[in-house]
């Protein structure tokens, strides 16, 4: 019965080559771009989900109105934006701070590196988010002024093979941590 099936669709296919040609485009042209989207969605909905707190973890974005006219969203705002929101609105129960990434150069002895991305961060960053760290505990880290969270590949740039815990270091030659 099957078969019977199978010769029939082949011999419709081989009877009208251009249409069975666009048709069998069009529905590859569908999968792939059903199979792209379901990527895209999984990708977006997996995002920073290795956090223990992800759900509740939210990113504050200020929307940009120009002259009646959206002009974007974007996460920089104001620094009193996150004690007033813990102020003000009941569900907020903690929040942190970040900044936009700048370049710095980091020195320690005569070894100075350029650093692509330096952010500043508040204290509870890692109450928040669960980074692991290599050296040093999260409840301790950042809780002083001028303190310093390095990534490996930056330890490694700027200590070789010293061991970076409870070392100076200056940024921009001038501000130390």
């Amino acid at each position: 019965m099957f078969s019977n099936y199978l010769k029939i669709a082949l011999r419709s296919l081989l009877r009208s080559k251009g249409i069975s040609l666009i048709t069998i485009i069009g529905l590859a042209i569908g999968i792939a771009a059903t199979l792209l989207i379901l990527l895209y969605i999984k990708f977006e909905s997996s995002y920073d989900d290795f956090h223990t707190n992800a759900q509740n973890l939210y990113r504050v974005s200020i929307r940009h109105v120009n002259e009646g006219r959206i002009d974007g969203d974007s996460p920089e705002f104001t620094p009193p934006l996150g004690p007033a929101m813990a102020e003000e609105i009941p569900g907020v129960e903690a929040f942190t701070r970040l900044s936009s990434g700048r370049h710095a150069y980091l020195s320690y002895g005569d070894r100075s590196t350029k650093l692509e991305d330096l952010h500043h961060a508040d204290s509870t960053f890692f109450q928040l988010f669960s980074f692991d760290l290599v050296a040093g505990s999260p409840e301790r880290v950042l809780k002083e002024p001028h303190t310093i969270v390095l990534t490996e590949q930056t330890a490694s740039r700027v200590f070789h093979e010293e061991d970076p815990l409870g070392k100076t270091v200056y940024l921009n030659g001038a501000e130390a941590y």
